[in-house]
């Protein structure tokens, strides 16, 4: 029965609902089997649909023969009618199907494409399928694909279909070959032949990987080639990757299927990468120069581990986060400990790390981070945050800090790649990426300066916003590796006084800044819809579920909660100022206007005693004041007015003091001063050392809690006596990813033990693209 343009579901593209002309495969088979190169490209067809279609969380059911039409363009897979003969063991079971179920039945179906007769004797069958035998040579060849999809524990099967696929397109370099041999014997024994050609393709395969084992041996030094390297099976995330310096082997993190991240490796001329034991947490690895061993960071500590085995040795202590590490051939590691702080060294057995390059808070310099060394392993390249985009960018400076000097503006960081040094002149190339393309710069080792003009290798790269890095890695024999990054966005995550993750508050999404109700069971907070016209607020639990708070058709954000957690207050947009509205926390009813104004209004705080709403005030003159609304009075007044910049204003749960930022230094610092809502010009005190914004107090008026731009939770004890107020210097409690010329959102619950925080999320399932002789492409 051919597949015609008629409008029931047995003739319709799975993906697109479009009407599909052919033959089903279920009749083809029935004339015969396939020539191997047919049935080679079908697979490849039809898993590619499969891949697109759980990328996109739709699952098929159905996979045989009676849902695939052979059409002039190759395969289609359509919409399933009724029960299938391939339904993997958990759907016979009642089990609803899911991706790992389509793997099941296309593993069946690349059987039987394969050995021209069906795996499955009908559903009790289904239970055992047949082991497959070596009788034929290309089912043989292919003999693990088709067993690991068809596991009957679905957590033992292949758990991607893009692997699979990517281990048949392997094969798939062969098809030409195969279709010319079937071309020069058609005329004699047909039969014969048809076998001879599963048997070239086995042979073919077989030397392909073989090939692949052979290559840093055997291949020319001008040869290009490309290929992909997929995320491990059951794992998720990987990180950008760090080649070794011999080009033989690649390691990432990535998440396991236990939920932990951690190491990886993938020696290039393997199909498959490994964990690392012992590497839990790890992220940000870096090679030793002889390639047998792999420094990271984990755990607050920076580590290293031999790849040919043995255990995790600790090198030195370092801060939760920290901005990566260099190796060079005396033994000696540069690292930066942390997102906010310069370079050090230390000797690659353990040691007191000592200072290489110092920040200077005068020049804005807010961290160092990503040093790699330089041919001649003196000197090193790295990266330097400022405040301002002309001096953020490539530095280069000696090992020990001196001769530093400034390269060129860039909003990543820069790894050079010195295969080019077989130029006399001596020139190589930085590798850092401008906007979403990753670029080439000529670059001097020996000068310390550029030597051209960028050159862009490869688009659609993108970086890690958030910690400044380029997803790129180069060896020392021109193998280059990048990974795509993940589009950035942003997730609350309720976080441990530690600054330890301990519970998803959200959906990923455009978050505004949260709060945390008086109860610490939810949080408030905006998040921006799709279209990106408005915003709007929604309320998050413990759980990770939101829901919307007041649907309302105009942009809100900025949420507080009333002292007792009965009302929240927010500023709205319904007529293009942003004015104050108050509504029941718990949902229903319409929102009450409390105060409009003609000048934009920024919700920040609302008193325990629910007596007063504070507010930053835009105006012309003055830039931005605290104001604080009167609920009994129905009227506000400002009581922090200058010709400087001022918001963010909190007041203590005594009502007693107030918090808030001031740029009257030329930074965004954090005073305190008495609460004086009637006027006057109160004393006020300095807290913050070198910036800090978005304050809060914990509950008792204890503590007070501020984040810096470059991330950095701080926290700053009080004690007040009357009118008199001292304070200890300020705390790092831990260290944020913060993307630059943003702030990280937070809040923290009132006994100060749990925050919530918008942080950046972009990691992707990218592949990892690897590209050999990259230099080659530049000539």
């Amino acid at each position: 029965m051919d597949i015609g343009p008629e409008t029931d579901a047995r003739g319709l593209d799975f993906l697109t609902g479009e009407p599909v002309e052919g033959e089903s495969l279920a009749l083809r088979l029935a004339r015969g089997p396939l020539f191997p190169e047919q049935a080679l490209q079908y697979a490849i067809q039809i898993g590619d649909i499969l891949s697109r279609a759980h990328g996109r969380r739709q699952v098929h059911g159905a996979v045989s023969p009676e849902t695939i039409a052979v059409t002039d363009s190759g395969a289609r897979l359509l919409r399933a009618t009724g029960a299938a003969r391939y339904r993997a063991p958990e759907q016979i079971a009642g089990a609803a199907p899911d991706a790992r179920s389509d793997i099941f039945a296309y593993g069946a179906l690349l059987y039987e494409m394969a050995t021209g007769r069906a795996p499955l004797a009908g559903e009790a069958g289904s239970l055992d399928p047949p082991a497959l035998t070596d009788g034929t040579p290309f089912g043989a060849a292919i003999q693990g694909v088709m067993a690991a999809c068809l596991q009957k524990d679905p957590e033992r099967r292949r758990q991607r279909m893009q692997n699979v696929v990517t281990e048949l397109k392997l094969a798939g370099r062969v098809l030409p070959q195969l279709a010319a041999a079937r071309r020069r014997g058609a005329a004699k024994r047909p039969r014969r032949l048809a076998n001879a050609a599963w048997g070239v393709a086995a042979v073919i395969l077989a030397s392909t990987i073989v090939a692949a084992a052979l290559y840093f041996r055997e291949t020319p030094a001008s040869a290009v080639f490309r290929f992909e390297v997929q995320p491990p099976e059951h794992a998720a995330y990987p990180s950008p990757p760090a080649i070794s310096p011999d080009g033989r082997y690649l390691t990432f993190s990535a998440v396991g299927p236990a939920g932990k991240r951690m190491l990886w490796l993938r020696p290039l001329d393997a199909l498959d990468a490994a964990p690392i034991a012992g590497t839990e947490g790890a992220f940000a690895p870096f090679w030793s120069p002889d390639s047998r061993a792999v420094g990271f960071f984990a755990d607050r500590a920076m580590k290293k581990v031999a790849i040919a085995g043995g255990a995790v040795e600790n090198i030195c202590a370092t801060a939760a986060m920290t901005g990566g590490g260099a190796w060079n051939r005396d033994g000696t590691i540069v690292f930066a400990p942390s997102l906010s702080d310069g370079l050090y060294r230390v000797a690659a057995t353990g040691g007191t790390p000592q200072p290489v390059v110092r920040l200077n808070p005068k020049e804005s310099e807010l961290s160092a981070m990503w040093p790699q060394f330089l041919p001649d392993q003196r000197h090193i390249l790295y990266f330097l945050l400022t405040g301002t985009a002309a001096t953020t960018g490539i530095y280069a400076a000696g090992w020990d800090g001196a001769e530093r000097r400034f390269l060129f503006a860039s909003e990543t960081n820069a790894v050079y790649s010195g295969i080019a040094g077989r130029d006399p002149s001596g020139k190589g190339y930085l590798l850092y990426v401008r906007g979403s393309e990753l670029v080439g710069q000529p670059f001097h080792a020996s000068r310390l300066s550029p030597a051209g003009e960028p050159v862009v290798l490869a688009d659609r790269v993108g970086a890690i916003r958030s910690l400044s890095l380029a997803p790129v890695s180069v060896s020392n024999n021109a193998i280059l590796a990048y990974q795509s990054a993940g589009t950035p966005t942003h997730q609350l995550v309720w976080l441990d006084r530690a600054g330890t993750p301990i519970g998803i508050a959200s959906e990923p999404g455009e978050w505004g800044p949260p709060r945390i109700s008086p109860d610490g069971e939810r949080a408030a907070a905006a998040r921006l819809e799709p279209g990106g016209e408005y915003a709007a607020l929604r309320i998050v639990d413990s759980g990770g579920n939101s829901t919307p708070f007041a649907p309302v058709p105009y942009r809100e954000g900025t949420p507080v909660w009333s002292g007792d957690g009965s009302r929240i207050a927010f500023m709205g947009d319904p007529q293009g100022t942003f004015d104050i509205f108050a509504a029941n926390a718990a949902g229903g009813g319409n929102p009450e206007l409390l105060y409009k104004s003609e000048s934009a209004k920024y919700v920040t705080d609302w008193s325990r005693d629910g007596r007063y709403i504070l507010f930053s005030s835009f105006g012309q003159d003055t830039q931005a004041d605290v104001w604080a609304y009167s609920v009994a009075e129905g009227r506000a007044a400002p009581v922090v007015q200058t010709v400087a910049w001022e918001g963010y204003a909190t007041l203590s749960p005594d009502g007693k003091w107030l918090a808030f930022v001031s740029r009257e230094s030329g930074s965004e610092e954090v005073y305190v001063q008495a609460f004086a809502p009637g006027g006057g010009t109160p004393r006020r005190w300095h807290l913050s050392v070198a910036g800090g914004g978005q304050m809060h107090w914990n509950g008792d008026g204890s503590e007070l809690f501020y984040i810096t731009a470059g991330g950095s939770m701080m926290l700053v004890a009080i004690h007040a006596a009357g009118d008199e107020l001292t304070f200890d210097a300020p705390q790092a409690l831990f260290q944020t990813r913060p993307i630059p010329q943003t702030w990280n959102f937070f809040d923290v619950s009132r006994d100060g033990r749990r925050f919530v925080m918008s942080l950046p999320l972009e990691w992707s399932n990218a592949p990892i693209t690897v590209l050999t002789n990259w230099t080659e492409r530049v000539r």
